[in-house]
């Protein structure tokens, strides 16, 4: 996992809830805003109700701390200068500029730090182990949101997800999608538990659904993303899906969050999917007659073929998450219209993937950077069929003719099961993109680095080390231990 996912965490948030888990850089907490006794009880009283839900034991206490909107903010701001944001945003923007997944004038940085200062609520801190909240969130969206980050800091002290995070960032630096999977069970597994609490919320008569819809509830901060619900795709889609997707992969597929089964949320702390395309069709995972690990690819650098001034800036995986959104038209709002939240909430609800992403089975892509402002796009990708190959294939024609009329050449082509292509602007030309297609195809099949998970002393993950009779029954209608790591 790299330094970038924490800004992913981070920004996860405003889909579902205003907070996310986050991993941040060695730091130390930001100053304390004073106490606030309500915020504290509220946690301490819905700590139990956690433990109940999610069927685990505090190991120790969790350390709370309540910090006003600008403080948190100016925390968050200087975690993503010290991991190196601005960087990573730069070359990644230029990419995805280049594939049309952003407009030309679309600043991945400044959106990134809008989207998720409008909507900071607080988050759990794995690193330095405190719930960080921001005052002013109470009521039953505010217990929501505490359960949802309590839920993270019981994982973390079952699981250390931190030393999971760092793990991940050492075997998966340049693997988005990668990192996709193992925050699709973080943050999935903490969402089936707030709705796991929601509802017993109803069931008691403690909160109405009236008073969840009620306009006072929808003021909460956390429903006002104007930024998110304007953004492109690629900046929320990905995020979405981490929640709700990460809900559904825990349930096996179950059609609503919340009906997860603690074995199956332990297993997935402790053996995580490799892909989006394991989060997106879950029997790809649990059940062990269609388990379907991806194929890691490495690319050669083409610097050199290029010539003189090229360097390669960056490379990672789209995923079949990333080709879906590829493939998928996308408008971006006209100058002066407001975002429609019926029209958001729609977009959730479409399916995260399509005919053209299926039958994905691995991917890689590399951006260089030539004199003159010249950029150039190399992309190699597998599929399970020739059949799938060629769908994408002729995706990727209808593709090309769009990104024509900005001025993007785009060539590729299909040899069998495996789809190549190299994208280039006007400053490169076509030529460059013809060479990228053909250097792509050199790309070679590589092995997926094992995660190495720490339990630490007392934790539930412990007894999962030997199977139960119970599993075995299970076995024969979901495959239990399928998929994931081996």
């Amino acid at each position: 996992m790299n330094r970038r996912l924490s800004q992913l965490l981070l920004l996860g948030f405003f889909l579902l809830t205003p907070q996310a888990v986050a991993q941040s850089a060695a730091s130390k907490p930001a100053e304390k805003d004073g106490s606030d006794a309500d915020a504290i009880q509220l946690a301490d009283r819905i700590q139990g109700q956690v433990e109940t839900i999610r069927g685990l034991k505090f190991l120790k206490p969790v350390a709370k701390g309540i910090y006003d909107k600008e403080r948190l903010a100016k925390f968050l701001q200087q975690q993503m200068e010290k991991e190196g944001a601005a960087a990573t945003f730069a070359w990644q923007q230029k990419a995805y500029r280049l594939l049309g997944l952003i407009p030309e004038t679309y600043d991945m940085l400044q959106e990134t730090t809008e989207i998720l200062l409008e909507q900071i609520g607080g988050f759990y801190d794995p690193e330095t182990k405190e719930l960080k909240v921001m005052k002013g969130f109470g009521g039953a969206i505010g217990e929501m949101l505490m359960a949802h980050e309590l839920c993270h800091a019981l994982e973390d002290q079952h699981f250390d997800l931190q030393h999971t995070f760092d793990s991940l960032s050492k075997i998966a630096k340049e693997d988005d999608d990668r990192s996709f999977a193992a925050r699709a069970v973080v943050e999935g597994s903490a969402t089936d538990l707030m709705f796991k609490f929601m509802v017993k919320k109803m069931q008691s008569g403690e909160v109405s659904l009236e008073e969840l819809q009620s306009p006072e509830m929808m003021s909460n901060p956390a429903f006002s993303g104007e930024k998110a619900m304007s953004a492109p795709p690629i900046m929320v889609k990905p995020l979405m899906e981490a929640y709700l997707g990460g809900a559904k992969f825990l349930a096996r597929g179950g059609f609503m969050p919340g009906s997860a089964k603690k074995r199956d949320q332990n297993k997935g702390f402790l053996s995580m999917p490799l892909s989006s395309e394991q989060v997106l069709h879950p029997e790809k995972y649990w059940d062990e007659t269609q388990a379907d690990e991806p194929q890691a690819l490495e690319l050669p650098d083409a610097s050199a073929a290029l010539g003189a001034g090229w360097k390669r800036i960056g490379t990672n995986v789209l995923g079949e998450l990333g080709v879906a959104i590829l493939t998928t038209p996308w408008s971006p709002p006209k100058k002066g219209e407001k975002p429609d939240m019926e029209k958001m909430q729609a977009e959730m609800m479409k399916p995260s993937t399509n005919d053209e992403a299926s039958g994905w089975d691995g991917d890689r892509y590399a951006i260089y950077e030539g004199p003159q402002n010249a950029l150039g796009l190399a992309w190699a990708s597998v599929w399970d069929s020739e059949k799938d190959a060629r769908e994408m294939a002729e995706a990727l024609e209808m593709l090309a003719a769009d990104r024509k009329r900005d001025g993007i050449v785009l060539k590729f082509t299909q040899k069998g099961a495996s789809v190549y292509a190299g994208w280039a602007n006007g400053a490169a030309g076509a030529a460059v993109a013809e060479k990228l297609a053909e250097l792509a195809a050199q790309a070679k099949p590589q092995t997926y680095a094992k995660l190495e998970v720490k339990l630490p002393e007392g934790s539930e993950g412990m007894k999962l080390e030997k199977k139960p009779k119970k599993a075995e029954a299970e076995k024969g209608s979901g495959g239990a231990e399928a998929g994931g790591e081996k």
